[in-house]
């Protein structure tokens, strides 16, 4: 098995050997390139070379990739993640079966709920997260198939999608942020029109915070041209700016003196583990 170090050289993410992944994205990219190729045992090992947010994102990324041996229950997936996976991570490994639930059954909600059912007693997780991420990896390029298959889910899923597709959409597909995301806004699930648009928010504030190819003046203009769901908007900023610079960053610090007094709580209400449907 290649070391972290040269896996790391492989993917161009560590100039040398003293230097670690210095983003989110390098991170959480490094997690997903060996989740799929490395056991868990060999994902934990890796883990342990990095510190804090490194290594909570690496293995997050991880997550998102790796696949139990097909040999495996889930019975006995979730007992190997019980068993080998830290504490404060398993969750994320959790949602990382019920990802593959999801795939298996490519999203048909009659044949994946008992199948999450099932693991949600084993593994005594919501597993929301795991769900919703599927969902909308499935559905990517085909956004209002997904939509139409997210209805026949329970509504307690529905702010969790409609999150994850607003990431998705403000990723990939909004370009001028109030006028793209009205047009989504009208496509929500019922009720949860803002867990959508804050979902948008963030995806779009995170790609042009990575990419650097718009100004932080700009980005506040565009965002205060949405009229509705305020307090979801400016989180949705915050979350972006935590994910990508971090709370104790100078670009974090900048941002709370350009916002202005009624949206700083909101900004300020974002933390690394938010979620907005529990």
């Amino acid at each position: 098995m290649l070391g972290i170090l040269v896996t790391l050289a492989w993917l161009g993410c560590w100039a040398s050997n003293e230097e670690v992944p210095s983003s989110f994205e390098d991170s959480f990219a490094l997690g997903e390139s060996v989740g799929k190729t490395d056991t868990l045992e060999a994902i934990v090992a890796q883990s342990q070379q990095l510190k804090g947010d490194n290594r909570a994102n690496f293995l997050d990324g991880a997550a998102h990739t790796y696949r139990a041996s097909s040999s495996l229950s889930v019975d006995e997936m979730a007992a190997q993640i019980e068993s080998i996976v830290p504490k404060p991570h398993r969750d994320v490994f959790h949602d990382g079966v019920a990802q593959a639930i999801v795939e298996q059954y490519s999203a048909d909600p009659e044949r994946v709920l008992p199948e999450i059912q099932h693991y949600q007693n084993m593994s005594h997780q919501p597993l929301y997260n795991g769900v919703r991420i599927a969902l909308w990896r499935i559905f990517a390029s085909d956004v209002l198939q997904g939509l139409a298959i997210a209805q026949g889910y329970p509504p307690e899923y529905h702010a969790a999608f409609m999150e994850e597709l607003g990431w998705l959409l403000g990723d990939q597909y909004v370009n001028d942020l109030a006028t793209d995301s009205k047009e989504w806004i009208g496509r929500a699930l019922p009720n949860t029109e803002c867990a959508l648009l804050h979902g948008v928010v963030r995806g779009w504030w995170m790609r042009h915070l990575a990419l650097k190819d718009v100004s932080t003046s700009d980005m506040l203009q565009q965002t205060r041209q949405i009229s509705v769901c305020s307090s979801m908007v400016w989180r949705g900023v915050g979350w972006a700016h935590v994910l990508i610079h971090g709370d104790d960053s100078p670009e974090w610090k900048v941002l709370q003196s350009e916002v202005t007094d009624t949206e700083r709580p909101f900004v300020q209400s974002a933390f690394k583990g938010d979620t907005l449907w529990e």
